[in-house]
């Protein structure tokens, strides 16, 4: 693994074909979290939250792990470059830093709270955008 192929793997996440993929199943998966939406006084995990992220993690987690082989690596190795780049830069790399801040949508506690609040939904879509602008600058 090498800052190129990292790249890569920022680009596929962030790219329109997967983000689109990961909305949409946000989106038709939405009715299961609207409850929780109307819900004042706080949040309760439900057994259906945890079914559909693991729906969403099986998904994606498969799309990813099935590009970074195409490119000729491993997740593991993804995982350690990322982690090594960290260690070297306290500021972290900006391309690392996009990847963790998308893998981050696998846990449990980020995916249920994007989920549930259709703001963040909204930023991460932005934010998204805005790394791929970023990225097809390079």
């Amino acid at each position: 693994m090498n800052e190129e192929c990292m790249r890569q793997v920022a680009t596929f996440i962030v790219s329109e074909n997967f983000m689109d993929l990961a909305f949409r199943f946000m989106d038709e998966h939405d009715d299961i979290f609207q409850i929780e939406r109307e819900c004042k006084s706080g949040f309760e995990h439900k057994l259906e939250f945890t079914d559909v992220h693991r729906q969403f993690v099986d998904t994606f987690e498969n799309l990813l792990e099935r590009y970074i082989f195409d490119i000729g690596s491993t997740v593991e190795d993804v995982y350690t470059y990322a982690s090594n780049r960290c260690e070297i830069d306290e500021a972290g790399d900006s391309v690392v830093s996009m990847v963790q801040s998308i893998i981050t949508l696998f846990e449990y506690d980020v995916f249920a709270s994007v989920m549930v609040d259709k703001e963040k939904r909204r930023y991460l879509r932005q934010i998204t955008d805005s790394w791929r602008n970023t990225l097809n600058t390079y």
